[in-house]
């Protein structure tokens, strides 16, 4: 296939991101790379080599993507946060013609309606798909409830948490 794919921005050479993130984009990599493609990482601007370039969607730093895709010569892929966290309709309807799809770590309805309506195709990638690194501890279970996951990172997941809290007490 030999197709060369850059991934912008993912801040990797940061110890703490890299702690969080590094084996799971490890595998992650390593799979595109089983399919024939290269892999590369640019920290800030995008390489010239590259014939996909792979964004990942931050609402702080929207005014510079855009120049980034603006001046891009090659199809952009965006990884994205879930459309209750960002979706910005007017810049994603000035990017559709240049972005082969979006990505992202949320199943939610109103993530995949909201791409679909400015005509850019939305796929749910989880994180911890590899089951060569991901897998049962064969560990016997402790909890009758478990949730995984934080308060702070999707916006209303506290009523999903309270809602569980009187069945475990």
């Amino acid at each position: 296939m030999d197709i060369t794919f850059d991934f912008l921005d993912l801040n990797l050479g940061d110890p703490v991101v890299s702690a969080k993130f590094a084996g799971v984009y490890a595998s992650f990599f390593e799979g595109i790379r089983g399919h024939g493609c290269r892999v590369m990482l640019s920290p800030s601007q995008p390489s010239e080599e590259a014939d996909v370039l792979v964004l990942p969607m931050d609402p702080s730093a929207e005014s510079r993507f855009e120049q980034i895709v603006a001046r891009s010569r090659v199809p952009v892929i965006l990884y994205v946060p879930p459309a209750c966290n960002w979706f910005n309709r007017r810049r994603l309807e000035r990017w559709c013609e240049k972005v082969l799809f979006a990505y992202g770590l949320d199943t939610s309805a109103l993530t995949y309606e909201s791409y679909a309506s400015v005509g850019i195709d939305y796929h749910y990638l989880p994180f911890a798909s590899d089951p060569n690194v991901m897998r049962p501890l064969g560990l016997s279970p402790v909890y009758d409830v478990v949730f995984v996951g934080s308060l702070t990172h999707k916006s209303g997941r506290h009523r999903y948490i309270e809602a569980l809290l009187p069945a475990v007490e």
